[in-house]
């Protein structure tokens, strides 16, 4: 399991600091960000990629997801469920806008939006229990698989 958030963090040590206004600022970012998901999907074999919301905004990132043999998943949370567990998060996230949470989460969604749906495989629903996602996954992985056969 490669989990892109933690190799940001081991690569930047605090993932925690205001790294999107301060001196790294948000272009920086995303190119480490880009550095360290970019090998983890070229490499990855029969392992969970798990990328940060803002990946898909980079292009090289975009054209690694495309690589024949990913199962691409996009776990679609509404907006309130995001909000929800922002605000439940003891770390503050910086502001990628300057709007307000609420309105930056909308904002981000809908320019999101139609950008993992191009690249997901299949889009489950986040809200769900986590057994009930990993179920959903799981037979959505099955679904392709026997679809490509």
């Amino acid at each position: 399991f490669f989990k892109q958030k933690t190799a940001y963090e081991i690569r930047n040590c605090d993932w925690s600091s205001d790294v999107c206004s301060s001196d790294l600022g948000e272009a920086a970012f995303r190119a480490t960000e880009a550095a360290v998901t970019v090998p983890a999907l070229a490499s990855a074999q029969s392992q969970v990629v798990a990328l940060g919301g803002g990946a898909v905004t980079v292009p090289e990132v975009r054209t690694a997801l495309q690589r024949p043999g990913l199962f691409v998943v996009f776990l679609h949370a509404p907006g309130d469920v995001l909000l929800a567990r922002l605000l439940a998060d003891p770390v503050a996230r910086p502001s990628l806008t300057g709007l307000p949470l609420r309105a930056e989460i909308e904002a981000l969604l809908a320019a999101r939006l139609p950008v993992y749906r191009a690249l997901a495989h299949a889009e489950i629903d986040a809200a769900a229990a986590p057994t009930a996602v990993a179920a959903a996954i799981a037979a959505a992985f099955t679904a392709r698989r026997e679809r490509l056969r």
